[in-house]
């Protein structure tokens, strides 16, 4: 049965399949609405003694998909980015898919926290419309504290594995060298990615020290979590975040509004950062006829899953006889 066709669907509502990934002997299938991977029945059963497995066995990694931002600009996008045939030889390509899987997955759940919140407040509004809730006795969030603390771990989650990608392209040259050392010298100082980084460094840096301030606060530097608070005159505040840090202080804030933003600034930092080392790296294949770059699809759309694309064209000069 095995030799013979077979055929898998991904789970319900997922949509339909807009591209695949391999990596690390899995077979990852991003759908419009969702992500899932598989196994083919002789991984599982490689001497063939169950016949009754089926020919692809799969497992929902993501309820997000192709349709998501933060999916495209980290999975979709290296999907679509991490081909041997642009990378130079030998480069971890399941490494650098793996990576970006991880970033969807530590985004995801913090957009599951966003989704949540949201829905939380919409609900109090509309109680807070017809009368059921008093400010006498204020609305409390079932367990805010943690769930913003583990936030908080999802996004530092995020910024360390930026950490590995650089250095799958830039190794560091001693194992407790910072990782910007790495990455800058492989950009010339006039090169206008340095300016990114300096910014990328700022924003990289706010999440590092959110989340050292609230692991090991102390006289200078925490996160305080507020529920549902009332002010002076009488409005009713939805929940809060504020840091204190020497650095790169937060003030009080909506909680929510504060998460999403983050959502975008990391998932924009990583798929600028997978598609400049990429550009930046690429293999000559062309044998000095072609010239190939990463570059955004036209109109801003997507190919794939993913805003950005490899594209090869005749290096200036090169011109071929028409036929």
């Amino acid at each position: 049965m095995r030799d013979g066709g077979g055929k898998g669907e991904v789970p319900a509502g997922f949509g339909n399949i807009v591209t695949m990934a391999s990596a690390d002997h899995r077979i990852y299938f991003i759908a419009q609405h969702g992500i899932s991977s598989g196994l083919m029945a002789d991984q599982i059963d490689p001497d063939r003694q169950n016949p009754n497995i089926p020919q692809l066995v799969q497992r929902e990694e993501l309820p997000y998909g192709a349709t998501t931002p933060f999916i495209q600009r980290t999975f979709g996008a290296a999907a679509e980015l991490m081909d041997p045939t642009h990378l130079p030889e030998g480069f971890p390509k399941d490494r650098g898919l793996l990576i970006a899987l991880a970033a969807a997955k530590d985004l995801a759940a913090v957009a599951d926290t966003v989704a949540d919140l949201r829905a939380r407040e919409a609900e109090v509004r509309v109680r807070m419309d017809r009368g059921e809730i008093k400010l006498t006795h204020l609305p409390s969030t079932p367990n805010l504290q943690g769930r913003g603390e583990q936030t908080i771990g999802h996004l530092r989650a995020v910024q360390v594995g930026l950490f590995e990608l650089a250095g799958l392209f830039y190794p560091k040259a001693r194992a407790n060298a910072p990782w910007i050392e790495s990455v800058r010298k492989g950009f010339a100082p006039e090169d206008d990615f340095n300016h990114y980084l300096d910014g990328a460094v700022g924003a990289l840096a706010e999440i590092a020290n959110c989340r050292n301030a609230l692991i090991h606060p102390d006289a200078q530097k925490s996160v305080t979590i507020t529920d549902y608070d009332l002010r002076a005159d009488g409005a009713l505040v939805a929940p809060t975040i504020e840091v204190r840090h020497p650095e790169t202080p937060v003030s009080r804030r909506d909680i929510v509004q504060f998460f999403d933003v983050q959502i975008g600034i990391v998932a924009d930092i990583f798929e600028t950062f997978l598609g400049v080392f990429c550009d930046r790296n690429v293999r000559d294949f062309g044998y000095g006829i072609f010239e190939t770059r990463v570059v955004p699809v036209s109109d801003g759309g997507l190919r794939n899953a993913s805003r950005l694309h490899w594209q090869s064209w005749p290096k200036e000069g090169i011109t071929f006889p028409q036929g």
